[in-house]
């Protein structure tokens, strides 16, 4: 289940300073940061690249691939994302893409990112309450998801009418740390 809230104009991040992990230094996360960055370079955002200097800009051949230790490069990533996150340094964090194995093997078993943040960030809790949100973003819009991780079937177990208006709730949080809307149209997408 996604719930969609419709800004009616572009993000305006300007203000903001986003984090943004590397992922696994194998894969293809430090090329689409690459790319990412150099498309949003005239927007005026701060971004803080979390990664290593020479993940970015850098064309890899499988000799240099083979030095790397992907296992530190997402670990150190990740703990100083949780750091200046706590530390309130950072607004928002963006999460290259991992492997699960390299990732289980860092910080034990996480479905993903969003678990991981719940877990570090000391926001989960029983009620499923103030949890990591997992949002996406588009020209002018906000998508977060309620159940995430998991299958459709187990999805179906999941959802109850506390979590929607929980997670509605988180949205709208959301949204007023990063566009400070006032009355955002909100639409629950099943």
């Amino acid at each position: 289940m996604a719930i969609s809230l419709l800004l009616g104009k572009p993000l305006n991040l300007s203000s903001k300073i986003i984090a943004i992990t590397p992922g696994c230094p194998l894969g293809i996360g430090p090329e689409i940061t690459q790319k990412a960055l150099d498309y949003f370079k005239s927007e005026n955002i701060n971004f803080k690249w979390l990664g290593p200097d020479y993940l970015l800009n850098s064309p890899f051949d499988q000799k240099f691939l083979k030095t790397l230790d992907p296992i530190k490069i997402q670990q150190r990533a990740l703990r100083l994302s949780v750091d200046l996150a706590l530390d309130n340094k950072i607004d928002a964090i963006v999460t290259g893409p991992i492997s699960k194995s390299i990732f289980n093997k860092s910080f034990g078993e996480f479905p993903g990112h969003t678990e991981f943040y719940n877990k570090f960030l000391n926001i989960n809790n029983l009620n499923n309450k103030n949890q990591a949100l997992m949002l996406f973003s588009g020209y002018d819009f906000l998508l977060g998801l309620a159940t995430v991780h998991v299958s459709v079937k187990k999805s179906a177990e999941l959802i109850t009418r506390d979590l929607i208006y929980e997670k509605i709730k988180n949205l709208y949080e959301a949204t007023q740390k990063i566009e400070n809307k006032i009355n955002p149209k909100i639409l629950v997408l099943g």
